[in-house]
């Protein structure tokens, strides 16, 4: 098949990682090079006598506006062309020898015209924006102990016009807990693992019960699942708050402690960033110890709302306990962080049925201490046994699939998952098939989990307009405030603006150059990770072009409802996706046997992490290894033509 100089040259893009660039629609389109003319003798007289040849000179390609300062800076230092200058320059061309006349020859085609855009090589582009800070992921919403004295934020890159007033005020969501509706309050305390009344003979019907814990960035959603229900089985899913539909199902990340007791109940000191913080400092026993406290009080809560609503069902059996926690996909496949998050649920369920009726640091401290010895070997006593897993979250996310009647087992079964979150997005592209018995198998072609989640894109839009009333407006001290209390906040309930530009009232913000926009920069990071880290590389030894050719692909998590990511569904028309490169994006559906009051079908994707780990019963996980490129055959041409003897 033949192969384009366009294809070509989007191929090349794609293997470097980096999006070809456009021409902005601020900036005049450059017009291409002038055919090649035969030669004039007209022309070469008039050039012999000190006059210019008739034919156009060749256009000077565009290239982006330079900001406010940086052009008034090139203008002081330009140096100052004086008459004479321009006559001896006009002299010296008409002086210049013309040699002799070229032959004729065939007109060529133009050249493709150049983008305004320069890309230095082995260099990197200019961004607007800063690195990624994780340290509020080290520090918590608190700060450490002793902060350091912030550094300056940088200067934005590119010409902008920024309009702000005195009485502008920021819009989005700046307090953490004031609008979040009160948990809901149960008699039970959730302590007890069985549900049948202490005063009556243990029953003697065992009965497999699985708890689906998906601990999120900003949020945790827990779904009970029980296989011997029905058909299919039956699942719960937990409402934690006084709310309706989804909002009732999900649990903001924040630990309280107040007086050395931790608890769910606003009040004391406030911990968030469990998840991220524990990732970005596995080794911490604080960050273990605050993750273990909190999905007890979880776990506490859950079972207090099963045996006060579903008593009925479980009241005469003896429950044979499962659970299961979801960890980022790149995560699961590291070497200490699946064994940690392992350890932590069973500290976290051994804390949970202690006597303990608060819970403080000595009662954490002695349930790491015991989830060590029942990983060493030690026999557990009746509410230490719980036999805990740590699952791919994207594994779990397709179980409603995989697990319903749509399922097509003798088909291809590649599927991506883009799961946009709070603090990341984790993409992979993975085959799954049944395994042996009720088990199914994962094989993962790319997997890869970077911190451009929707409280990300928020921080990055509060990072620059920080820089910008630095700069331009240093008398409006309250707004900066109000953006160092925002860059804290990590679960945000209300929604974040839906641009940069609506972040304060009675402000205006327009930009020279869209693709110095903060928005578009920080797009084409998520649209490389997901489309280049994630698809295009998975046709490098893994799947042929034909297979990856119109891949389902799932958008999920609660970042992907932002505008901005939205824009990923969008990826088939987009300018580097080349001939063989499509992508069917659809919707997870609903299943039958989850029951969640209120919970709409186009919510179901929050909690379907949840809802495949209290089923999901994982084979094998494994990381493919890219299949061997056949190398090409190579000849030299006079050895071809040379005969031995």
């Amino acid at each position: 098949m033949r192969v384009t100089l366009a294809e070509q040259f989007k191929e090349a893009f794609a293997k470097a990682g980096k999006e070809i660039p456009t021409v902005s629609r601020s900036e005049p389109a450059p017009k291409p090079y002038p055919k090649h003319k035969r030669s004039n003798t007209k022309n070469e007289n008039r050039q012999a006598k000190g006059k210019q040849p008739s034919s156009k000179p060749v256009p000077t390609p565009a290239v982006p506006l330079p900001s406010s300062d940086t052009a008034k800076a090139k203008k002081a230092s330009a140096p100052v062309r004086t008459e004479k200058a321009a006559k001896r320059t006009k002299g010296a061309l008409a002086s210049a020898p013309t040699g002799k006349p070229s032959s004729p020859q065939k007109p060529k085609k133009p050249r493709p015209p150049q983008s305004g855009v320069v890309i230095p090589l082995k260099k990197a582009t200019p961004s607007a924006l800063q690195p990624l800070d994780l340290s509020v992921y080290r520090n918590g919403v608190g700060g450490p102990k002793a902060p350091r004295p912030s550094a300056p934020a940088p200067s934005p890159v590119g010409s902008y016009q920024v309009s702000l007033q005195s009485a502008s005020e920021p819009i989005w969501e700046n307090e953490e807990g004031t609008k979040a509706p009160s948990l809901l309050v149960f008699a039970l305390t959730g302590q007890d693992v069985q549900c049948w009344p202490q005063d009556k003979p243990a029953p003697t019907a065992a009965r497999e019960l699985v708890l689906g814990l998906d601990f999120g960035t900003s949020t945790v959603k827990a779904v009970f699942g029980d296989s011997s229900i029905g058909r299919h089985g039956r699942s719960f899913a937990v409402p934690f708050r006084k709310d309706q539909g989804l909002a009732s199902y999900l649990l903001p990340c924040r630990l309280y402690q107040r007086s050395g007791v931790f608890s769910l109940k606003k009040g004391g000191r406030v911990y968030s960033d469990l998840k991220l913080g524990l990732l970005a400092n596995d080794t911490s026993v604080e960050c273990q110890q605050r993750v273990v406290a909190f999905l007890a009080l979880v776990i506490r809560q859950a079972r207090a709302w099963l045996f006060t609503q579903h008593a009925s069902i479980y009241k005469s059996s003896n429950l044979v306990w499962k659970l299961s926690v979801g960890l980022p996909s790149e995560s699961h496949f590291a070497s200490r962080e699946a064994p940690l998050f392992e350890l932590l649920g069973v500290a976290a369920w051994i804390l949970a049925g202690s006597t303990a009726t608060t819970l403080d640091a000595p009662a954490v401290a002695s349930a790491l201490s015991r989830a060590r010895q029942l990983q060493a070997g030690d026999a557990p006593v009746s509410y230490e046994d719980v036999e805990a897993s740590v699952v791919p979250e994207i594994a779990a996310q397709i179980y409603g699939y995989v697990a319903s009647e749509q399922f097509d087992r003798d088909a291809p079964n590649d599927f991506m998952m883009v799961d946009v979150g709070a603090g990341t997005v984790d993409v992979s592209l993975f085959h799954v098939k049944p395994g042996r018995g009720r088990k199914w198998d994962f094989e993962f072609y790319t997997t890869v989990v970077k911190p451009y989640g929707a409280i990300n894109l928020h921080r990055h839009r509060l990072d620059w307009w920080k820089s910008v009333i630095q700069k331009d407006y240093p008398g409006l001290g309250g707004l900066i405030s109000a953006i160092a209390d925002g860059r804290k906040v990590s679960d945000i309930q209300s929604g974040l603006p839906a641009r940069l530009e609506d972040y304060f009232t009675d402000s205006t913000v327009a930009f020279m150059n869209p693709d110095d926009h903060v928005d578009t920069v920080f797009f084409k990071k998520v649209f490389s990770q997901v489309f280049h880290d994630g698809y295009w590389k998975a046709s490098t030894g893994h799947l042929t072009r034909d297979e990856l050719n119109n891949i389902p692909v799932y958008l999920c998590g609660g970042g992907s409802r932002h505008a901005l990511y939205q824009r990923l569904t969008q990826a088939n028309s987009h300018h580097s996706f080349y001939s063989w490169m499509r992508v069917s994006f659809r919707a997870l559906n609903k299943p039958s046997n989850l029951d969640a009051p209120g919970l709409s079908r186009l919510d179901f994707d929050r909690l379907s992490v949840a809802y495949g780990l209290s089923f999901l019963d994982v084979g094998k996980v494994v990381k493919a290894i890219p299949r061997p490129q056949q190398l090409s055959v190579t000849s030299d041409t006079w050895r071809d033509n040379y005969i031995d003897k």
